[in-house]
């Protein structure tokens, strides 16, 4: 069996790719401050190799993941876009409008 080879970072292998889709939580910040090192790397890749492309399984739009992103002192220089589980799930409940739709949890 071969072992997994331990990156020094993400510049070990962002030669080999032109997209990154990056998680947000965690990744590049911890809810509290956004994490330096990480936003540098996401830069470096975004000017030199190819695009980054933020995911989040927040169910608000990508519009207000940003405002908390650009909150915590995430760079925009450092992704392209955002995507959202929130995104999705309005995308495909316009394309199946006006078919039926059920809200399961708690009222809000």
């Amino acid at each position: 069996m071969t072992l997994p080879h331990a990156l020094n970072g993400l510049g070990d292998i962002a030669a080999d790719y032109d997209l990154l889709l990056c998680d947000v939580w965690g990744v590049i910040h911890n809810g509290r401050e956004s994490w330096p090192g990480a936003c540098e790397a996401l830069a470096r890749f975004n000017r030199d190799h190819g695009q980054v492309v933020l995911i989040s399984n927040s169910p608000r739009p990508a519009p207000g993941v940003v405002v908390q992103l650009d909150a915590l002192g995430v760079p925009r220089d450092s992704w392209r876009a955002v995507v959202t589980s929130g995104d999705a799930t309005r995308r495909e409940l316009a394309r199946r409008a006006p078919g039926p739709a059920w809200i399961i949890g708690p009222d809000r």
